[in-house]
């Protein structure tokens, strides 16, 4: 080795010794210039790579959990209070009835899309009435915000368990007894238009199988019905037209029974859905058939002498005309940032419906869902204290058992302490917050003559709470559906809501 390279291992390890920069050799391959940087993680991440982690985002101030406790103080003193009242205040609290505010009321429509859930508050002193503003939030949950001044807002939170529509054929479609909606589709009609009487044994066989298309009993409703690519707005510009279709001679044998009148002219399209001909019927007086149509291609009007023939195994969709509706309402106030919740109220019942009657016996199993409000604490070491609270709305499931009298037969035998009774379970809570929690609600109660539930209970650890009901059915059969409310308390929150059942 040189005497240079000597001199310089020497320099260089008394160098790295004190720290200080690296020595090199005057060659281009001992150039330090271009020594490559440490590795660092992304914007937004920490560690060494590739150890890389997002950090959790940072939780609330101190003070925003101090105003989140006190808002959810309120709550929980507002569900306190709903529990103690003695009689059933429903939607809108205790004041829905005050010179002011007036009622309340929820209405709920189906059609082959979608469900529409509309909250109404009917002011007494109001020019008109107030709708809350709907979001549906799916799985048959919609929320309605109404905004009032000096910061008050009206919340309710309504569930129903309407089912889908289902195809039926097409003379078994219900109208639900209804003579605003659509009219019944009775198969009853000849091919002249003559109505007749299919209990009959001599009109049966003059039956075509056809109904007649009459828009005298709800205009409106029967036009949204029909579907006719013959039917088509007008092509120039006009706002309406009217097309014209002429029947044809009646030349049929009217002497022969069973003998049908010869059709006239025939359109294709659909009625409610169903697939099917119509024809201007040749006993409409040998006058034309007509349909009007306006620019947006909607039927706006139809002649006398239509009937309508469904195609084979043509079907319609029924709606749910029968169905549970239960859920809160609350009222808060808003003003400086600073929440309070003023009042809570729950509210169960159904559409299309009756209460139980007459005598029941056996039981029956239940189940179904919840939604209401709750308090969630954080509670110090031990449970000696409070330490916060997060307030928000829930969703639950719900199941009842219940007792009715003794059947006779002896395959059913109730035991004698559990006639009249139910029991039941709300669990798997999940709350708006996603705050963890392991809430389960015990639910016991009697079922008393008019088969409501008395002297119910709703125990979750704490303190116990209360609950009430109804069942609905058929008289003297087990019912097919119940709703209800109840509060309950657990050792680190309470809770406040309403529920509906179907039996299983």
């Amino acid at each position: 080795m040189s005497t240079y390279k000597n001199l310089m291992t020497v320099c260089c390890a008394a160098v790295l010794a004190l720290g200080l920069a690296a020595c090199g050799s005057s060659s281009d391959d001992d150039d330090q210039t271009g020594m490559m940087q440490p590795a660092t993680c992304p914007d937004g991440q920490v560690g060494t790579p590739p150890n890389c982690t997002t950090p959790p985002p940072p939780g609330p101030t101190p003070e925003e959990i101090a105003a989140t406790t006190k808002a959810a103080k309120t709550k929980l003193d507002a569900i306190v209070a709903e529990a103690a009242l003695t009689t059933d205040s429903g939607l809108g609290g205790t004041g829905a009835a005050a010179s002011g505010e007036g009622s309340y009321s929820v209405s709920v429509e189906r059609d082959r899309d979608a469900t529409t859930v509309t909250v109404t508050r009917n002011g007494a002193t109001m020019a008109t009435n107030k709708k809350f503003m709907a979001t549906d939030l799916g799985d048959g949950l919609s929320m309605h915000t109404l905004d009032g001044e000096m910061g008050v807002q009206e919340i309710a939170m309504v569930m129903t368990d309407i089912k889908a529509p289902r195809a039926v054929e097409f003379a078994k479609w219900d109208n639900n007894n209804d003579a605003t909606d659509a009219l019944p589709q009775a198969l009853d009609v000849r091919a002249d238009g003559v109505t007749v009487d299919t209990a009959n044994p001599a009109d049966s066989r003059d039956v075509s199988g056809a109904a007649l298309v009459s828009t005298t009993e709800a205009d409106a409703a029967v036009l949204k019905l029909i579907m006719v690519g013959a039917f088509a707005a007008p092509g120039d510009g006009s706002s309406s037209v009217t097309h014209t279709f002429q029947p044809a001679a009646d030349d049929a044998d009217t002497t022969t029974p069973g003998a049908q009148p010869r059709a006239a002219a025939m359109v294709g399209g659909t009625y409610n859905g169903a697939m099917g001909t119509y024809t201007c019927a040749t006993g409409n007086g040998g006058a034309n058939c007509s349909a009007t149509v306006n620019a947006k291609g909607e039927l706006t009007g139809l002649s006398d002498g239509w009937i309508f023939t469904p195609a084979d195994g043509a079907t319609s969709d029924q709606p749910d005309y029968d169905f549970l509706r239960y859920g809160f309402w609350l009222k808060k106030t808003t003003k400086d940032g600073v929440t309070e919740y003023n009042e809570i109220a729950l509210f169960h019942g159904h559409v299309g419906m009756t209460d139980s009657s007459g005598t029941i016996t056996g039981s029956a199993s239940y189940e179904g869902s919840a939604v209401g409000v709750y308090v969630h604490n954080v509670n110090s070491e031990g449970g000696g204290s409070v330490e916060s609270r997060t307030a928000g709305h829930f969703t639950a499931d719900a199941t009842l058992k219940a007792y009715f009298t003794q059947p006779t037969s002896p395959n059913d035998n109730i035991p004698p302490n559990k006639l009249n009774t139910i029991t039941g379970t709300i669990n798997n809570f999940d709350l708006s917050g996603g705050e963890a929690q392991d809430w389960s609600v015990a639910l016991t109660g009697d079922v008393n003559a008019t088969f409501g539930i008395d002297n119910g209970t709703a125990n979750g650890g704490g303190t116990a709470g209360a609950l009430s009901g109804q069942f609905y059915g058929a008289a003297n059969e087990l019912p097919g559906a119940a709703t209800g409310e109840f509060n309950a308390n657990f050792s680190n929150g309470s809770v406040a809501g309403a529920f509906g059942v179907n039996k299983k």
